[in-house]
Formats: C-alpha cells, sequence, structure tokens
C-alpha cells in the first residue's frame, strides 16, 4: 500500500514486553520495509514505557476509525499521544483496512499500482553480484532433476507460524497435507515440478523430496537460512525470495498454493497466480476475498477444515491464538497423566508426556483414544499410526483444489 500510494502511512506501533502473537516483530517489520524503499513513510510509536500494553492499545484503536468514535481525552496517555500527536487528521484506519486500500487501488489502476509495488521490491533489477548468486542458487537447487524443469513449476507453501506463537494456528500447514498434494501433483498426468517453499522443521520437506520417486519434487524451504543467502542477501533477503520465484515465472507456468499467509499475498501482487486455502471456520475467513475481487490473481479455495491437527482443534473450540490452544490441550493432557490407566499402558517418562497430549488433541477433535486399543499391541506405533490419520486433507478437499488448479496447468 506504501508503494502504490504515496500519500499513505504507517504508524508501526512497539511494545518490548508483548509476548505470545503481540510480541514485539518492530525490527523484523521495518527490516521489510527498509528493502523496499518506503521507510520514510513509516513512524515508529514505542509505547514500551508507557500506560498501554500493545494487545489493550490494539482494542482501543481497531474500530474507531469504522465506528466515528469520539476523540479520546487529551492527556499525557499514549492514547491521547497517538490521536492528537501521531495523527492530525483523527484516528487512524485499522490494518486490517489496507486489504481494501489496496484492492481498490489495484482496482482503479492495476497497471501503475503493479508496477509501483515491482519497483519497491526491485524485482528484476537486483545488483548483479546478487542476481549471480541467486543463478548459482538456482543451479544447485535443480542440479538434483537435471534441470529438467518441467512446464508449470507448483510451489507448495509450508506455514507454521500459528504453532510457533503467533495467531491463526487453524491456517497453519500440516507437513503430511503438503505431501498429499506433492504426490497427487507429480502424478496428475501434467509435467509439473513441484516446490517445497516456507517454513521447515525438522528437515521434513528435505527428507520428504529426497526419497525415490520425487526427481520432481524440490525443496526451497527455508531458503533463507541457506549460506549463499546470508552471505549475498543479507539486506534483502525478502527482495530475493521475490527475485527468485519472478524470474522462475519468466520462462514457466508459476502456480502458488499454501494456507493463507502473508508470502501468499506477495506472490499476488507480482502477477504470479495464487491460490490460498482456508476452512470455512477460520477466525479471519473471507478477509482477502477483495483481492480477488479486485482482479489480483489471489483465489480462495475453501476446505472442510485445517489440515494440521492443532488447526482443526483450533477451528472447532475457536482458540484462534497459539496461548489459547496450547493452554486448552494441556489443561487435557494433564487429566491423562493423572489417570493410574495411562501410567499403566505408557508408564512415567519423558516420552509418555507426547502420548499424554496426542490423546488430549484427539479428545479435542472428538475422536477419544481407548487404553484397550493398545494394550496387545505396539502402543506408541499404534498411537502414533491413530494420530497420522487425522492429519492431512480429505478427499473432497484434494478434489476441490485440483478442480481450482488443474485448468490452469499446461500440458508438454
Amino acid at each position: 500500500m506504501l508503494a502504490a500510494d504515496t500519500t499513505a502511512r504507517i504508524i508501526l506501533v512497539k511494545d518490548t514486553r508483548a509476548t505470545g502473537q503481540y510480541a514485539d516483530k518492530s525490527g523484523l517489520i521495518q527490516k521489510i520495509y527498509g528493502e523496499s524503499g518506503v521507510m520514510g513513510r513509516v513512524h515508529v510509536f514505542d509505547i514500551t514505557s508507557g500506560d498501554l500494553r500493545v494487545n489493550d492499545f490494539w482494542q482501543l484503536y481497531k474500530d474507531a476509525y469504522a465506528t466515528h468514535r469520539a476523540a479520546p481525552q487529551r492527556g499525557p496517555t499514549n492514547a491521547s499521544k497517538l490521536y492528537y500527536d501521531r495523527m492530525p487528521v483523527g484516528w487512524p484506519r485499522s490494518i486490517t483496512a489496507v486489504t481494501g486500500l489496496l484492492a481498490s487501488k489495484w482496482e482503479t489502476d492495476p497497471d501503475g499500482t503493479s508496477a509501483a509495488i515491482a519497483t519497491a521490491w526491485k524485482v528484476g533489477k537486483l545488483p548483479t553480484e546478487q542476481k549471480f548468486a541467486l543463478y548459482g542458487y538456482m543451479g544447485r537447487k535443480f542440479q538434483k532433476n537435471n534441470f529438467d524443469i518441467k512446464p508449470n513449476i507448483v510451489v507448495l507453501w509450508s506455514r507454521q507460524s500459528g504453532k510457533r506463537g503467533g495467531a491463526h494456528p487453524e491456517l497453519d500447514s500440516s507437513y503430511a497435507g503438503i505431501r498429499q498434494l506433492a504426490r497427487a501433483f507429480v502424478a496428475c498426468g501434467k509435467p509439473v515440478t513441484v516446490l517445497l517453499a516456507g517454513d521447515e522443521r525438522n528437515d521434513k520437506l528435505n527428507d520428504f523430496a529426497n526419497l525415490p520417486g520425487m526427481d520432481d519434487v524440490i525443496s526451497v524451504s527455508d531458503m533463507w537460512e541457506d549460506p549463499v543467502w546470508k552471505e549475498q542477501f543479507g539486506s534483502a533477503k525478502f527482495l530475493a525470495q521475490f527475485a527468485f520465484y519472478k524470474y522462475l515465472a519468466e520462462e514457466y507456468n508459476v502456480i502458488h498454493i499454501g494456507m493463507r499467509s502473508g508470502m501468499l499475498e506477495s506472490m499476488a501482487l507480482l502477477g504470479m497466480k495464487t491460490f490460498y486455502l482456508e476452512g470455512a471456520g477460520s477466525g479471519s475467513s473471507g478477509r482477502m476475498v477483495g483481492f480477488s475481487n479486485a482482479g489480483i490473481t489471489y483465489s480462495r479455495i475453501v476446505i472442510g477444515e485445517a489440515p494440521g491437527i492443532t488447526g482443526r482443534i483450533s477451528e472447532r473450540r475457536k482458540l484462534y491464538t497459539s496461548e489459547a490452544l496450547n493452554e486448552r490441550i494441556d489443561q487435557r493432557a494433564r487429566v491423562h497423566w493423572d489417570r493410574n490407566g495411562f501410567w499403566d499402558l505408557f508408564g512415567d517418562s519423558d516420552s509418555s508426556n507426547w502420548a499424554a497430549v496426542s490423546y488430549a488433541k484427539a479428545d479435542l477433535l472428538g475422536s477419544p483414544r481407548r487404553d484397550s486399543s493398545y494394550y496387545r499391541t505396539d502402543q506408541w506405533a499404534e498411537l502414533e499410526k491413530d494420530m497420522a490419520s487425522m492429519r492431512g486433507f480429505t478427499k473432497k478437499d484434494i478434489t476441490n483444489i485440483f478442480d481450482a488448479v488443474g485448468p490452469l496447468l499446461k500440458d508438454a
């Protein structure tokens, strides 16, 4: 929005005391603004030592503009300082308003808005040294399949930020779900190279891409952790990622798929076909529909429920923060941990905690585990098998994904 509208400005509220989904990320955010050349219109407002915590501050301001709330009383408070000192025209717009504002700007002037964003993100205009470093990175990655890149490149994005303390755990990806989709696209009958992108954990994406028969599946997960990225793109790692996919899109039909996230929005704003998956029960379902209505290539695919266990619990129990979700799981896990029958079956060890948490998750999904199911088996393996059956996309969801994406895949 800052790139598209030179009159816009952002007030970035900083509170280093905050934790969880409100934890201070102002440094990272400023870095992105700096890379994009718009930092001059970003005003940092540090309330760390003030009268309000950032979550209370957000509640105070988020609907004030829309509801025509009366001005706050003048005084030394942060609420008053922001209204009278930082915003001479009144209440600021909520950050959630940016979606609609940018969509309107795009609809009015799609070419100019697209060009402004591409310029801010320096797409295609990296310095020569960085450009060659990027080519070298691409060469190492595609050496795996002898540079036999298919006409269609489907990028499957892993999102794990909800589990790591962010908001909306129901929008986190499932590694099981990503593996399902990768296999389905490789076997879909059209020439497809699958890239696994985004957040990695314990080499799950890398290990899957290295399995026999996965020659057309390549992991570029956590690419910002690659030595080349740190050495060459330390000051522009976000922009370099954009350039990586935009370079591919010049030669190939690049399609992005993943749970809704900011990175996916970026790919759509760069003109690549992008699909975001979102459960009908998500706590913010439909927020991005304005993009597609304005002609931005960011299309929503509604899935029955989140592909991951914690995501499904979040949707069903309306627990849209990791703190609330983990607290509910811990409560249920303690119930099992204190049962004599559970101790008889799983003992008292560090591994038993995993079993208790698994029982708790199953309870919250409405599929409770019974001790009697595990007495005559390898209880650990059988429980893992049962939990695995609760992960991933349903057949109906996979069908819906292919109904949306399939017509865009090119023949050989």
